[in-house]
Order: structure tokens, then sequence, then C-alpha cells
């Protein structure tokens, strides 16, 4: 699972991309909602879907309250499936250790994992620090996985987050919706396969996939930044490209000038 790391390392400063609203399908009442053709889970009144849904990772937003859900999904291979329910647990807490607590100021606030047979899921409530903002930041981490026919073992991770001020208004709707995920493609009724013990790779697996996801999501979050940055840069008549916040070219010593919009 070498995608579970990377995931939580790049929500540290993702945002809640609330410019991408005027892509929102919104949400009208507590219904259900589908993404990429597979997947269903509640939405409650407020929050709205991100582009059309039909690609991971897929995204809701709560506009009111600044808050967001972000839905992935990885593959755990035959050989590295997490194969007891004894393996949950040292799956999750080398999440907790290796991941979570890496965040700035992080803190757990519980801790659960739930053996359902057809699914395993767990549940991570924690708070950080933005890096950015200073801000204190509330999160809800469920991972839901599923084995398929084929015998490789998928993994649904809902993040949800938003600051910790207003995370009493919206922690029950991320909740509802975490828990009323499902998974619609093919599955099998037993979770676990039962292959030789393999515990240490289910534990390195799952710890992975949540580091990969959150690398994808910091990788993708920069180089949004980078070009709306680059599209703020100015250019000086005597052709060298200044930063934004100058405002004399630190090449020729220029006054920057200013269009007049009238």
């Amino acid at each position: 699972m070498r995608s579970v790391r990377s995931i939580i390392r790049s929500m540290r400063r993702f945002p809640a991309l609330l410019l991408l609203v005027c892509l929102a399908v919104p949400i009208g009442a507590v219904t259900s909602v589908r993404f990429a053709e597979e997947i269903t889970l509640p939405a409650p009144v407020g929050w709205v879907v991100l582009d059309d849904g039909s690609s991971y990772p897929c995204q809701l937003v709560n506009q009111q309250h600044a808050a967001e859900l972000l839905i992935f999904k990885s593959e755990i291979s035959p050989n590295e499936t997490i194969n007891d329910p004894e393996e949950l647990k040292p799956s999750v807490d080398g999440i907790v250790n290796d991941v979570i607590l890496g965040l700035p100021n992080a803190k757990i606030l519980t801790n659960t994992g739930y053996n359902e047979t057809s699914r395993i899921r767990f549940v991570i409530e924690f708070t950080s620090d933005d890096s950015a903002t200073s801000a204190t930041l509330y999160h809800r981490l469920t991972g839901v996985i599923y084995r398929h026919p084929d015998g490789h073992q998928l993994l649904f991770t809902l993040w949800g987050k938003s600051r910790l001020q207003v995370s009493s208004l919206v922690a029950d709707d991320m909740r509802i919706m975490q828990e009323g995920f499902t998974y619609t493609g093919p599955t099998e009724a037993d979770v676990f396969a039962r292959p030789p013990d393999r515990r240490i790779w289910g534990v390195a697996v799952l710890v992975g996939v949540i580091l990969l996801l959150f690398y994808l999501l910091k990788r993708r979050v920069r180089s949004g930044r980078a070009g709306a940055n680059r599209s703020r840069n100015w250019r000086c008549p005597c052709g060298h490209i200044n930063r934004s916040e100058e405002s004399t070219c630190s090449g020729c010593g220029t006054a920057r000038s200013v269009e007049r919009v009238t």
C-alpha cells in the first residue's frame, strides 16, 4: 500500500478548491450519490459534488463551512493482501505512527477498526495544524477494503477535512457519508484471502498506499500553485521576467507599469 502514506502528506496543504464551485453539482437533500459508476454514498444537505464524479479522486465540498470529502481508490495486489482480521490493527497503527503523527502538531482523537465480513473498515479522527495558515484542522479518515473475485483487494480511502472551529457542524455529515459508503462492483463474500501468512506485507502495503496517495495529491497541488504563480509573473520591457510581488524590475530597475482598467 505504497499509496496511503503519500495521501496524508499531500493533504496537509490540500485546499478546499472552492474556486471550482462553478463546476459543482448541487445536492438538494440527503440523497444517494454515485461516483465512477461503482461507488455510492449518502450526501447530506449543503454538500456539492465537484466536476462530474466520473473519476478518482472524487470530491464533495460544503461551501458554507469550507469542508471537503475526498475519495481515493487503490488496488492491493494478491501477494500483498491483508489476510486476517488481526492484521488490521497493526496496519492502521502503522498509518498512525508513520504518516499521521508526522503532520504538524497531529493529535489522534479516535482510532477504530471494524470487521464486517464482506469488508473491513477503519476510522481515524485526528487534528493537525495547517502549515500554510497555522489553522487547526479536523480530519476524519475512513479506509474501506473489499476483496475482488480476481484475488486482489480494493482500498477506498475517504478523507474528510474542515477547520476545527466548524468541525462540530460537519463531523456528523462526514460520518454519514463515510459509514454509508458502498462499492457496487464485484466482490467476494469474505474480504480475507487465505494464502500463507504474509502479515508483514499487509501492514507495509496499507501504509504505503496512504503515502503514495498523499504524494500524488501534493504534486497536483504544487503544480496548480506553480501554474497560478507563473500566471501572475510580469515581464519588463527589457525582457526580464519578475515575480508578482516585485514592483521594480530585478534586471534593470524599471518600475512596473500598471494598466488602468476603466
